[in-house]
């Protein structure tokens, strides 16, 4: 398979996504389901790894765990909660729209990138636009405040992505590929603590006290 051809397919499976996410994190809460999704597949990795008879001992591993909590606990956390209180559409385009700002700039901090006064021009630009695009959208929908936090939230999310993109680049050069996604099982664990965390305080919230229509059936 060609680069061109594989870079295709990455983009295919990439955009695809976001619509079953969004259906997704109307049945599950969305952390929970970044963590599932990443256990899943750290499983997955784990298998290849065997099967190709690839070693597990990883060098630079407090690296690979940085750049895993980066770019799948911190990502997807606030991306998917994002998704699940503004439209996947928006959602996505934000998210592309972004990333290569981010990886431009966070990169340039790494030294991987020059930024020249041209390119930070365009760049500003390119933001400008996003914002004027998507601020009229986001004040338009039935909840603007909730939509606009939200899209800030797949951001963030966005530029957690990059930055753990940028701190593992180097680590592409010196060990296989496989390895940098068997990492997000460790990262995957974390998320699942922000997932029972974030469960018990939706229960607090939304279990409410006696007096307040709670307990019915103990007043009844």
């Amino acid at each position: 398979m060609s680069r061109l051809v594989a870079f295709g397919v990455m983009a295919l499976i990439w955009g695809v996504t976001w619509l079953p996410t969004k259906i997704a994190v109307q049945t599950v809460p969305p952390i929970f389901l970044a963590t599932a999704r990443f256990l899943l597949s750290g499983v997955l990795f784990l298998v290849i790894l065997r099967i190709r008879r690839l070693p597990l001992r990883i060098p630079a591993f407090g690296r690979i765990v940085a750049a895993s909590l980066l770019i799948t606990t911190g990502c997807y956390s606030f991306v998917f909660w994002g998704v699940a209180h503004a439209s996947s559409g928006l959602s996505a385009i934000v998210n592309l729209s972004l990333m290569p700002i981010f990886l431009a700039f966070i990169g340039s901090l790494y030294g991987q990138e020059h930024l020249s006064a041209r390119r930070v021009g365009a760049i500003g630009l390119g933001v400008v636009g996003l914002v004027l695009l998507f601020s009229g959208r986001a004040v338009a929908a039935q909840d603007g405040a909730t939509a606009v936090l939200a899209l800030s939230s797949v951001a963030v999310g966005t530029a957690c992505y990059a930055w753990g993109s940028v701190i593992s680049r180097p680590l592409t050069q010196t060990i296989p590929p496989w390895f940098l996604p068997s990492g997000r099982r460790s990262s995957a664990q974390s998320a699942l603590c922000l997932s029972l965390c974030s469960s018990k305080a939706t229960i607090r919230v939304t279990s409410p006290p006696c007096g307040m229509g709670g307990c019915s059936s103990a007043s009844a």
